[in-house]
């Protein structure tokens, strides 16, 4: 019987804390996340691009390796990163025997604004989006890569990030025609 009544005595606490507090807010929507609720895309000034060769395991398929990317974008403020909106894409240069004037990239690997969100995730550092960038065949010989990011967002101009060099492992790569001829 007495725990009945101290349950009513709490139900009536709480039933009544909104009336107490007449119009104010608690202000429970930022602790408490709401279904479907999203943060609004913004403009980036940069993004970060954090890349880490990988395999790709398949059962029916070789063994692929590539470029594991966990890619984040900031805003005005630079202090978070932010959700953006727009497409992707990702410039690779194998930079085997590369001539300095040759610009045009190996590889490119676009992601539209669509795609693009599926690979968003958000954690306590902020939003964050991975991709994954396959190359070839794992135990192929060693690859010198250089990656490039662009941005385009659906509103405002595009970003683009540093370029970074990344080395596939693998055996020593064979030599080019150029260094037999050499020997």
């Amino acid at each position: 019987m007495e725990l009945c009544i101290r349950r009513f005595r709490l139900f009536c606490a709480f039933g009544f804390l909104p009336l107490a507090l007449g119009c104010s807010s608690l202000g429970l929507s930022k602790a408490i996340p709401i279904p479907g609720h999203k943060d609004k895309p913004e403009q980036p000034n940069s993004v970060v691009a954090v890349w880490t060769d990988t395999v790709l395991q398949q059962s029916d398929r070789p063994a692929t390796r590539g470029f594991g990317g966990r890619l984040m974008f900031y805003g005005a403020g630079g202090q978070k990163p932010v959700c953006v909106e727009g497409a992707l894409v990702v410039y690779a240069f194998d930079e085997e025997g590369r001539s300095p004037a040759n610009v045009k990239p190996d590889r490119k690997y676009a992601f539209t604004p669509d795609q693009l969100v599926k690979h968003h995730s958000k954690s306590s550092i902020g939003h964050s989006y991975s991709i994954w960038l396959p190359w070839d065949e794992a135990g192929s010989p060693q690859k010198e890569i250089s990656l490039i990011v662009r941005f385009i967002p659906t509103r405002g101009r595009p970003v683009v990030g540093e370029p970074t060099r990344h080395v596939l492992p693998g055996p020593p790569p064979l030599p080019s025609e150029n260094e037999k001829l050499a020997q």
